[in-house]
């Protein structure tokens, strides 16, 4: 006895959206969001949304955010289409941290302590240890 298998045609199915890197994302660095569903025949068209946005973001299976805001903290989700239907992915979560633009220093000098104290802009360039 012969076994054929049988391959159907079918919309996409699973779709789902990854984001890298994970977690909560640094004001001003980059993030990927990959969107990835099967189906067959293969998904021919992916399209980027953000909930309560104004319509398609991108379209392509990676979506990059350079540069990125609080203003792109939001729900994200992809729709995965090919000839036979069309799937939406369950939205996403992005949160960008803000940056933490300054610090608070105290300081003595001569031995007394400076009643108000100083706020100085925090340079990206410098880490917490020189301070």
């Amino acid at each position: 006895m012969k076994y054929v298998g049988l391959c159907l045609p079918d919309a996409p199915k699973s779709t789902s959206v990854s984001i890298s890197p994970s977690g909560e994302i640094a004001e001003g660095s980059s993030v990927t969001l990959t969107c990835s569903s099967s189906a067959n025949p293969l998904v021919k068209n992916y399209t980027w949304f953000k909930i309560n946005g104004t319509g398609p973001l991108y379209k392509g299976p990676n979506y990059t955010i350079i540069n990125i805001s609080s203003a792109d903290s939001g729900q994200y989700y992809c729709e995965a289409q090919n000839e036979i239907g069309a799937l939406n992915s369950t939205a996403v979560n992005l949160t960008v941290a803000g940056r933490n633009d300054f610090s608070l220093l105290k300081y003595s000098i001569s031995g007394s302590e400076i009643l108000d104290p100083y706020i100085f802009r925090y340079l990206s360039a410098l880490s917490r240890d020189h301070y």
